[in-house]
């Protein structure tokens, strides 16, 4: 495991919000943040949902890329957003872009 048990203080200095911030917004103590950061206390699916609902991401996204291996980075998922918002016409563009091309070296 990481230095960091699960990705609650990276979200947290992304957002540039404190420890206490996040304690009001979740109702719970400034020592249950700094401890959940730590991981002195167990990281329940409720505080997962809690914390993911507060930053906006998936539930799952509160976990480490150890513990969740396909974690996307931002860039990925940027893509992921604008294939969702774009068109049937555009989606079909971004399919074939996407498909295997073979062994390239073959030819």
């Amino acid at each position: 495991m990481g230095q960091f048990p699960n990705r609650v203080r990276e979200l947290r200095k992304r957002a540039g919000v404190s420890q206490q911030v996040l304690a009001d917004a979740l109702h719970v103590s400034k020592m249950t943040i700094s401890d959940l950061e730590r991981g002195e206390i167990q990281m329940t699916l409720d505080y997962m949902r809690r914390i993911a609902k507060y930053f906006g991401i998936a539930t799952v996204d509160v976990l480490n890329e150890e513990d969740h291996n396909v974690l996307l980075n931002d860039a990925e998922a940027e893509l992921i957003r604008r294939y969702r918002e774009a068109d049937p016409t555009q989606r079909e563009m971004i399919e074939r872009v996407a498909e295997p091309r073979g062994d390239i070296r073959a030819a």
